[in-house]
């Protein structure tokens, strides 16, 4: 089983979906459960997919969170799901960051999915125009056909596990 840092969490929500997570979290933290994690996440999942800045809300949680290493390669690794699902350029920095702050965290299995998901994921075009948010099945789709159109791999400089994805 996938552990949480594994999984994908930005798979698009229509509004209605969306205003129901957001109305859950939202009384899920006004009680004493303030502090908990979770639904501060669904909050924000929510009112990114609502089409609310989210910005601010993401500063303020890294912040909160800089103490707690699973909690902050969470909110990265969400965050940059998030604005990959709409192609933002922005996106691939926080799954880089998520990644390596949950490279000790993860499970083996969860290690190997994540770093090639996201080497795949590279390839998309991003830009820094949202685009309409796509499912995880539907992103790599488009960068296997990129990859495939692209030729032979070529070797990505940026990436931590050269080791492993060669």
């Amino acid at each position: 089983m996938t552990g949480m840092l594994g999984r994908w969490l930005a798979d698009p929500l229509d509004t209605e979906a969306a205003r129901q997570l957001l109305e859950n979290a939202r009384r899920r933290t006004g009680r004493a459960h303030r502090r908990r994690l979770t639904p501060r996440l669904q909050e924000l999942t929510a009112r990114f997919h609502l089409g609310e800045a989210t910005e601010a809300d993401y500063r303020s949680l890294s912040a909160e969170l800089k103490h707690r290493p699973h909690a902050t390669a969470l909110l990265e690794l969400l965050y940059g799901q998030l604005l990959i699902s709409r192609k933002l350029r922005a996106g691939l920095d926080h799954l880089r960051r998520g990644e390596r702050l949950a490279a000790r965290l993860f499970s083996p299995a969860d290690y190997f999915t994540v770093t090639e998901r996201h080497e795949l994921l590279a390839e998309l075009a991003l830009g820094d125009t949202p685009q309409p948010p796509l499912p995880l099945d539907a992103l790599l789709t488009e960068a296997r056909v990129i990859r495939r159109l692209r030729g032979p791999r070529r070797p990505i400089p940026e990436s931590p596990h050269r080791d492993t994805m060669d």
